[in-house]
């Protein structure tokens, strides 16, 4: 909503930076937040503030432009599925099973559109928790998740804080 809000409404914008400090979270909510931001009119340039790790990253490579500060990382690794406490049947089994296949075909595209990592690398990453890759923003670059770093968070004339809780939180600040 808040791409969607930049682009009704402040046409005249040359690019939205979105800096993303994230562990990961929902994959659902990565993926709808990765075609909002891969469609959005005015380009998106998407910055590691600190942590943009697991579907953080798919939402990360949705950009028109990634970046990263220093000594920030990324961890690229495979789908998990969460099961709420339930007693376990045969059905359970086979639905978590298509659940990981689907998402992990999910990070197998997106990491393949913006890494340079080879096809053996991302099979290994998407297939087992001991393979996930922590790649430094030093890094980043020779991997292709990055084409620049930043020092400096710019200076823009209206900001928006999304926090991700159960409270969720959505602040708007105007710079007027």
């Amino acid at each position: 909503s808040v791409l969607d809000r930049l682009n009704s409404e402040h046409k005249a914008l040359q690019s939205i930076y979105l800096y993303i400090n994230s562990p990961g979270g929902d994959m659902d909510s990565a993926q709808a937040a990765y075609w909002a931001i891969k469609s959005s009119p005015i380009p998106v340039i998407a910055v590691n503030i600190s942590t943009v790790a697991s579907v953080a990253a798919v939402m990360f490579c949705g950009a028109a432009e990634r970046a990263a500060f220093p000594n920030t990382y990324f961890i690229l690794k495979p789908a998990s599925v969460t099961l709420p406490e339930m007693s376990m049947q045969p059905v359970h089994f086979e639905l978590s099973r298509e659940l990981l296949k689907s998402y992990n075909e999910v990070f197998e595209s997106v990491y393949r559109e913006c890494t340079s990592l080879s096809a053996d690398e991302i099979s290994a990453v998407i297939e087992s928790e001991d393979n996930r890759l922590l790649v430094r923003a030093s890094e980043a670059r020779e991997k292709g998740i990055i084409s620049s770093e930043m020092r400096e968070i710019v200076v823009s004339p209206l900001s928006y804080t999304i926090l991700d809780r159960e409270d969720l939180d959505v602040r708007f600040r105007s710079r007027d």
